[in-house]
């Protein structure tokens, strides 16, 4: 977001997203980090970082489908990305 529409909105959305009652802070455990190296070093083809390998293990483990991100990683992992291109 920061890349595409600058700081100001970073901020303001953090200040809606602490205040959400409808959001939960997901913590990432080892298991998810084991999983995702382990996808890491299954997947060598993909460019995918650490970090977005992760994202995926937890999205996966929690059956979320959708994906409020700019970057196209999340789509080629099978996520609807919000906003549609």
């Amino acid at each position: 977001m920061r890349t595409h529409l600058g700081i100001g909105l970073v901020q303001r959305l953090r200040k809606l997203l602490t205040a959400s009652k409808n959001l939960q802070v997901i913590r990432v455990y080892e298991r998810d980090f084991e999983h995702a190296l382990d996808l890491m070093v299954a997947q060598g083809d993909k460019r995918w970082s650490m970090t977005h390998r992760t994202s995926f293990v937890v999205m996966w483990e929690l059956e979320v489908g959708n994906a409020f991100t700019f970057d196209r990683n999340f789509a080629e992992a099978g996520f609807r990305t919000l906003p549609e291109e």
